[in-house]
Formats: C-alpha cells, structure tokens, sequence
C-alpha cells in the first residue's frame, strides 16, 4: 500500500480512501514524512487530511540529484545547496505555507548550512531539526532571520 518514498502507515492513511476516513474520524493528527518527489511540487489539491510535512533533506537532495550520498565515487556531487534541490524546497516550504500545514525538515542540510536554515526560515519552515552541536548558533540563525522578516 505504501507510495514509496513515503513511510508505511502515514501513506496508508493518506492514499486509502477508508484510512483516510478513520484518521480524521479519530482526530489524530496527520503529518507526512517522506521525501518530495514531484507529484507532491505543488501539493496540488489542497491539503487533502494533511496537518504538516516533515522533509529529509538528505533523501531529497538524494532523489533530486539522482546520487547516492555514500558513494565514494559520487558523494563529492551530493550538495543539498543545488540549485534543483533549493527550488523544491522552496516549493514546497511555500505550498505548505499557503495551505496552512506545518512544515519541517530534517537531516544534514541545515546543520551544516545556515544559508539554507535562513532561506527555509524566510520561506515559511515551520520547524528545523539539526544537530546537537548546533542547535545554538541555529537558533541565532532563525532568531536574526525572523527578526529581519518582522522588520520589512
């Protein structure tokens, strides 16, 4: 049942007609986590049940790039900065905004780069999860970029 890349029950829910109709019965919350493939840019039809998004960004950059991070013959072209991977994010990030779900991400990306944590931040991100070493200098990230964002 699952759509892959998407993950098992949260697909089921979404992508079964009845499952659907017992997670908002139940009144759970339902976020999606899986990669961004490009029948989700844009998430076309509303929110369909959706309360949120949670992105990977390694698997995105992955997926995008069509490179295999841990391959010592490729991984030096894996870059989540590329550009086809910041303009999906942007889309996505963006629609998600719009439709009024949460979103967040996930992985590498902006634990090594405050650039995209800015630019996710300006383009609505609703969460960022990094590592532990840096959680403070990101929240000056965020804090700095918002600020910016309430002043304008």
């Amino acid at each position: 049942m699952a759509n892959p890349p998407a993950c098992g029950i949260i697909s089921f829910t979404l992508n079964n007609p009845r499952g659907r109709q017992f997670a908002l019965m139940s009144g759970k919350s339902i976020v999606w986590f899986k990669d961004v493939n490009k029948d989700d840019i844009p998430l076309v039809g509303g929110k369909g049940g959706l309360d949120g998004i949670s992105i990977g960004s390694n698997d995105l950059t992955q997926l995008i790039l069509g490179v295999d991070r841990d391959s010592g013959k490729l991984s030096k072209t894996f870059d989540e900065r590329d550009e086809a991977v910041m303009m999906a994010l942007e889309k996505v990030v963006k629609q998600s905004k719009k439709l009024g779900i949460t979103s967040s991400i996930c992985g590498q990306a902006p634990s090594d780069y405050p650039d995209i944590t800015r630019k996710l931040v300006t383009w609505g991100i609703t969460s960022v999860s990094v590592n532990p070493d840096v959680i403070g200098s990101t929240r000056e990230v965020v804090a700095r970029t918002e600020a910016k964002l309430k002043a304008r």
